[in-house]
C-alpha cells in the first residue's frame, strides 16, 4: 500500500510518516528542509511547493493521501493572498488525487474551526463564527473538497499529541502543561473543575486510518476526532503530578468569561461504528512516552 503524507515535516505530519512506514511505502512530501528529514525505511522524501501543480513521477501508484500541509506563514500583510495560496495548496492535491485515482483523502483539519464558541459541548452542525486566520483557510479546505467527486474525510482534530517529544515546540495545551510540570515550574490554569477531552494522539490517526481503509467506506464527510469521557481537568493535572513525581503548584484561576467546551463524537461513533479512546487512556499513554523519552 503506498500513502502519500503532504506537511511531512511538521510535528503530526513526521510522526505520521514513521507510524505509517512500518507496513506500508510513504512518499512524504515536504516543503521547507530541516532536521527531520533523514534516511527512514519505507520511506521517500519529496520537497515541492504544493501551491504548484504536482507535477512529481512516482514509482509506485499512490493509492492514499493524508493531507497536513498548510502554510502558517502569515505576517499580516496580505490576508487574501494568504487565503489563496491555501486554497491553491488543497485545489492541487485534490487534482492529484482524482488525475491519478487515488482512492481516499484524509484531511487533518481542525476544532479551531468553530471559532468563537459559546456552548458546552461542540457538533460537527455548529455553525463556525468568529474564526482566526489558521481556521478559516481550515474551513476553505474542507469546502473544497466537498465540490469534488472523490472519497475524503475531514477529520476535526483537537490538540494532538505526537510519539517525538520536541521540547522546542510546546504545543499543544497537554503537552506544555506536562513540561512545566515535569521542570516543578509554577502553572496557572483556569476552571480546573471543568472537564476536558480536547485531545488525541497520532497513534490514533493512523488507527482510524486502517480502519476506513479495511473496511472499504465511502466517507465524504466531516468528523469531530477527539477522546471521549472527559475528565475533569484538575484530576489530569494530579495524574501528571503523580506520574512525573513533581511538586508543582497549580494555581486555579477562576475565568467566568472564559468558555470552555466539550467536543461530541457522536456522530463518528453512530455513523461510521467507530469507538475512539478515553481521555484518561490517551494522557496515560503519553505520560508513559513522555516518561520514556524525558525524565
Amino acid at each position: 500500500m503506498s500513502i502519500l503524507v503532504t506537511g511531512a515535516n511538521g510535528e503530526i505530519g513526521f510522526d505520521l510518516v514513521k507510524r505509517f512506514s512500518q507496513k506500508n511505502k510513504v512518499f512524504a512530501i515536504f516543503r521547507t528542509k530541516n532536521y527531520r528529514i533523514r534516511k527512514i525505511k519505507n520511506v521517500k522524501w519529496i520537497k515541492w511547493d504544493l501551491k504548484k501543480k504536482i507535477e512529481i513521477k512516482f514509482t509506485t501508484p499512490i493509492k492514499y493521501i493524508v493531507h497536513c500541509a498548510i502554510d502558517q506563514k502569515y505576517l499580516g500583510s496580505d490576508k487574501n493572498k494568504y487565503l489563496r495560496g491555501n486554497t491553491d495548496i488543497i485545489k492541487n492535491v485534490i487534482s492529484f488525487a482524482k488525475k491519478n485515482d487515488v482512492d481516499f483523502i484524509m484531511n487533518l483539519s481542525s476544532v479551531d474551526v468553530y471559532g468563537d464558541l459559546k456552548i458546552k459541548s461542540v457538533t460537527e452542525g455548529y455553525l463556525p463564527i468568529k474564526k482566526n486566520m489558521y481556521a478559516n483557510l481550515k474551513y476553505l479546505s474542507e469546502k473544497e473538497l466537498f465540490k469534488q467527486k472523490i472519497n475524503f474525510i475531514n477529520l476535526r482534530l483537537p490538540g494532538t499529541l505526537c510519539d517525538r517529544i520536541n521540547l522546542n515546540v510546546l504545543r499543544p495545551w497537554l503537552f506544555k502543561t506536562t513540561y512545566n510540570i515535569y521542570k516543578n515550574n509554577q502553572i496557572l490554569v483556569k476552571n480546573t473543575q471543568n472537564k476536558f477531552n480536547n485531545v488525541i494522539r497520532t497513534l490514533d490517526i493512523v488507527n482510524f486510518f486502517y480502519f476506513i481503509i479495511k473496511k472499504k467506506i465511502v466517507v465524504r464527510d466531516t468528523y469531530n476526532f477527539s477522546a471521549i469521557q472527559p475528565i475533569k481537568l484538575n484530576s489530569i493535572l494530579d495524574m501528571i503530578k503523580k506520574k512525573l513525581n513533581s511538586n508543582t503548584k497549580v494555581i486555579e484561576l477562576i475565568d467566568k468569561k472564559k468558555s470552555s467546551f466539550l467536543i461530541s463524537n457522536t456522530k463518528i461513533k453512530s455513523k461510521l461504528k467507530y469507538r475512539l479512546p478515553t481521555t484518561k487512556l490517551v494522557i496515560k499513554s503519553f505520560l508513559q512516552n513522555f516518561n520514556d523519552q524525558v525524565c
